[in-house]
């Protein structure tokens, strides 16, 4: 399966189409965006950049993510696009969804929780591959270092990679951490800011190794 993955579009409508002329040198059998769609709205961003990648006739999956309004949230699950806390089986490799950390709580009552990924991963076991998007990267990898050298990914996200080891981690968020790490047997990898011109083409092979190209747009 090959994949075309884009993170952080922050309403660059030019760029999402751009994206068309990589579908058709590329030919990816789907498109994954890892979250931050838009910057804190507006939602018809959202649907401009959703309806132009429809123009690709591939199957898309997403997730919000920070800078997402929740009413971008919505409306992905109102296409049947997001995947967050969700499981989605294409071609025998299961897809699941997490958008941010653990739990967010407001004066100290919880709002979200995430921890259903670890369920729906282990519950994908008839999936030949498995693929975790997140807009957060894992913590203490590659892919989550900031400009100051500190490392600022999710440990919640880390420990669900250790424990369930999916062949794939697509994530985002981090800008400036564009590239490739491994936790044990799971690839890790941040195709970049699509606002900035980048993505990347990501390859699951038969045999479960992952191959990837980090590519400009």
């Amino acid at each position: 399966m090959r994949i075309l993955a884009v993170s952080d579009i922050h309403n660059e409508l030019y760029k999402a189409k751009a994206l068309l002329d990589v579908v058709d040198e590329r030919n990816p059998d789907m498109i994954i965006v890892a979250g931050d769609i838009t910057s804190f709205g507006p939602l018809k961003a959202a649907h401009d950049i959703f309806e132009t990648l429809e123009k690709a006739k591939r199957p898309v999956l997403a997730i919000s993510g920070n800078e997402d309004i929740r009413e971008v949230g919505k409306f992905l699950r109102s296409k049947d696009l997001d995947i967050h806390n969700k499981g989605v089986v294409h071609k025998n490799v299961g897809f699941v969804g997490f958008s941010g950390p653990s739990a967010v709580s407001i004066g100290g009552v919880p709002v979200f929780n995430y921890e259903a990924v670890n369920y729906t991963l282990s519950e994908m076991k008839n999936c030949e591959k498995k693929v975790l998007v997140s807009h957060v990267p894992p913590a203490n990898t590659k892919v989550d270092v900031i400009f100051s050298g500190s490392h600022v990914g999710s440990e919640f996200l880390r420990d669900v990679i250790e424990t369930e080891q999916p062949n794939l981690v697509i994530c985002g968020h981090i800008h400036e951490a564009r590239g490739v790490d491994k936790i044990g047997k799971t690839t890790i990898v941040n195709p970049g800011a699509l606002c900035d011109g980048y993505a990347a083409i990501i390859e699951l092979m038969e045999n479960g190794e992952v191959k990837h190209e980090l590519i400009r747009v």
